[in-house]
């Protein structure tokens, strides 16, 4: 359900005690120094519900409320990336695509523990040699069997090494065919073959970037979105 004025007002302010109480400056100072993900903060922040705020009742979540999604990221982004950037590893990442673009079974299965803050996805896009031309991505992902496997690297995939699954845009046929081969698999990155290389960056603190290597990654055909 979308939120009224009122509620979105009353969102903002539930927000703005949280960030104080949650997440003080000190603490937010510490996160971006050390590079670290305080999890313990972010399951509260998920106790608040907000990780639904992007699907609706039907699937776990409290929405579809894009704006309330929007606050939510503005407030927690005023004191500190590392608790921002993995909510929106949850309802943006996660929840808007999986609501668009999975499966029943998929929305069933998946969705309700976004809603929990128990699942974050990274997008997995770039690669070293491609920058935005996304049609020119080399890594390949083919069928054996009942399972897809899965060859090549991912560049600037920020989040990784705290997600729980990849968005992996993958090639599936010939390089000429271009836009009319490429899917989208979830792979989580504890799977086997799969290896993540933090690159150092002056921002994403708490959170960081990586280089993702995929050597015959081998996943269920139910991870292709």
């Amino acid at each position: 359900m979308s939120l009224d004025r009122d509620e979105l007002e009353a969102l903002r302010s539930t927000l703005r005690r949280f960030v104080q109480e949650q997440m003080p400056k000190a603490a937010a100072a510490k996160w971006d120094k050390d590079n670290v993900f305080p999890r313990d903060v972010f399951d509260r922040l998920a106790s608040l519900g907000v990780l639904g705020l992007t699907f609706p009742e039907a699937y776990g979540g409290c929405g579809p409320s894009v704006l309330g999604a929007m606050i939510t990221i503005e407030e927690l982004s005023r004191r500190s990336l590392a608790v921002a950037i993995p909510y929106i590893m949850g309802a943006c990442y996660a929840g808007m695509n999986i609501l668009e673009w999975g499966t029943e079974s998929q929305k069933q299965q998946l969705l309700p523990k976004v809603a929990r803050g128990e699942i974050l996805y990274a997008y997995g896009w770039t690669e070293p040699d491609v920058g935005a031309d996304l049609a020119s991505v080399k890594t390949r992902a083919e069928r054996a069997g009942s399972d897809i496997v899965v060859n090549g690297d991912k560049r600037f995939c920020s989040g990784a090494q705290i997600a729980d699954y990849i968005f992996t845009l993958v090639r599936t046929a010939e390089p000429e065919a271009r836009h009319r081969n490429l899917s989208l698999v979830c792979i989580p990155p504890s799977t086997p073959g799969v290896t993540i290389t933090s690159i150092d960056s002056m921002g994403l603190k708490g959170v960081g970037t990586t280089d993702v290597h995929f050597e015959n990654v081998s996943i269920s055909s139910d991870h292709l979105l």
